[in-house]
């Protein structure tokens, strides 16, 4: 029974080695896709609309909570 930890233990690690690899891939292929959308276009002659005072979401569908959303704004403002 003692020698199975030199016999699991690397083998535990090549799989942490490969997850870890597997989500670098994902990581990559999403930003990737990012780059690869076209840059929205300016508009010739944007409108001014002032300081944001208020933000209502309608139909939000996340598991973000709105207490990590208002902090992200505050983050965003200041």
């Amino acid at each position: 029974m003692f020698y199975g930890f030199f016999i699991f233990g690397p083998m535990q690690e090549i799989g942490n080695i490969i997850i870890s690899y597997r989500e670098a891939e994902a990581s990559l292929q999403n930003f990737d896709r990012v780059m690869k959308k076209e840059v929205e276009p300016k508009p010739l002659t944007p409108k001014k609309i002032g300081a944001i005072e208020e933000l209502e979401f309608q139909k939000f569908l996340s598991n973000i909570s709105l207490l990590t959303i208002k902090r992200l704004i505050l983050f965003h403002l200041m």
